[in-house]
């Protein structure tokens, strides 16, 4: 009887994440809709991570290239969303556009919350969508590492950029548009490496790129609309990365692993 109590109380208590770690000195904030959603994410991510770390050692040594590079970030994605919605890892920032509000704005007036955690998140698990794509097609190592880079410099300039009150932020956000133009047109030049391994690697190394290059786009328009101009709510800016993050992180990483079985038929790359 006492244990139906208990679990009555905590269904009562709910997600009590904003009252143990409160927002305090920010006017822009998520509320405890957005710290659920985060929650959510948080086992999406910890699911997929578990199940692809189990089928992962069911693969031969040589056929774990893309297995790795699919269940580290997972993992990073995990710890990540776990404090996100933990209401932790942020820093409030004054807002250069005034166009939402959560709290009375009276005691930190224009103060929205920023999540440095997330871009810390993004640094760590980016560039492994480049280094995938590198080993696919077989690319030299210093230009991998040069991709790398850039994709870690795009993180580098929206986190700059997000701490900034000033109009001055938005150089920062070109600096970082400009890193994901350049990966992308190093990765595309790439593509002819992937087909001389093969006319099927070349098909899917292009369509692997499509498909993660059309997504890291939309990211610049979330930072812009959250971060940037200060147009969307936080709940909704967790929302609007939650679901990109799901698809960059989970869905097109799970589409890699299927890579090594053409590598496999086609010849395996040399590093």
């Amino acid at each position: 009887m006492s244990s139906y109590y208990t679990n009555l109380d905590l269904a009562k208590r709910g997600n009590e994440a904003l009252s143990i770690n409160a927002p305090t000195g920010a006017d822009f904030h998520i509320t405890t809709n957005g710290s659920d959603w985060l929650w959510a994410a948080f086992c999406c991510f910890a699911t997929y991570a578990l199940v692809m770390h189990i089928f992962m050692f069911k693969q031969p040594l040589r056929q774990r290239y893309f297995f790795y590079t699919a269940v580290v970030p997972a993992w990073i994605m995990t710890v990540a969303y776990f404090t996100w919605a933990s209401d932790l890892g942020w820093a409030p920032v004054r807002a250069e556009f005034n166009h939402v509000t959560v709290d009375d704005q009276e005691t930190t007036p224009g103060y929205r919350q920023v999540f440095y955690l997330k871009s810390i998140n993004w640094f760590l698990c980016f560039p492994f969508h480049t280094l995938t794509l590198g080993l696919f097609a077989n690319v030299p190592r210093p230009q991998i590492t040069y991709n790398m880079f850039l994709t870690g410099l795009f993180v580098i300039a929206f986190l700059a950029g997000s701490v900034v009150h000033s109009t001055y932020k938005w150089g920062y956000f070109t600096v970082g548009v400009v890193a994901i133009f350049l990966t992308l047109i190093n990765l595309w030049c790439s593509r002819k490496n992937a087909l001389t391994i093969g006319k099927d690697c070349g098909y899917i190394y292009t369509l692997y790129l499509a498909c993660f290059g059309f997504m890291w786009l939309i990211y610049p328009i979330a930072w812009a609309l959250s971060e940037g101009g200060n147009v969307i709510q936080p709940d909704s800016e967790a929302v609007f990365c939650g679901v990109l993050d799901i698809i960059t992180f989970i869905i097109i990483p799970d589409a890699s692993t299927w890579l090594p079985r053409l590598t496999a038929q086609q010849g395996k790359p040399q590093h």
